[in-house]
């Protein structure tokens, strides 16, 4: 991936990910990476990540059945106070023990200020 202009390391500098410059070898932007089940510590993280002077994304991980999947979406939209605009999501089908349809879901935005002040 010589092309991508940055390289990523985990836990580096005290955050999930760390997207390094390839060429001056400097951070460039971060990424927290939590799963749905705490809310605290990713409003925790989305303040973090606020107060930075560079780029910051939340990821959020949560499996859920399909047919959660718009409730837990809603609920977090509600929880985070994100506009639903500027989510990304993607799914993919996982086996389980458990009865249903199950899917993986991979939630992501941009962790700004403004963010941080929706979800006071």
């Amino acid at each position: 991936m010589r092309s991508f202009p940055w390289r990523s390391r985990t836990e580096r500098d005290f955050w999930d990910l760390t997207f390094f410059d390839n060429e001056t070898d400097k951070p460039v932007a971060y990424a927290e990476i939590k799963l749905y089940f705490n809310m605290e510590r990713i409003k925790r993280d989305i303040e973090k990540l606020g107060e930075m002077r560079k780029p910051g994304v939340m990821l959020i991980l949560t499996p859920r059945t399909t047919g959660e999947a718009k409730a837990s979406l809603d609920h977090l939209i509600n929880q985070l106070g994100v506009n639903p605009h500027d989510i990304e999501s993607a799914t993919f089908p996982i086996s389980t023990d458990y009865p249903g349809d199950w899917e993986f879901a991979v939630i992501g935005f941009l962790a700004t200020s403004q963010a941080l002040a929706a979800s006071a």
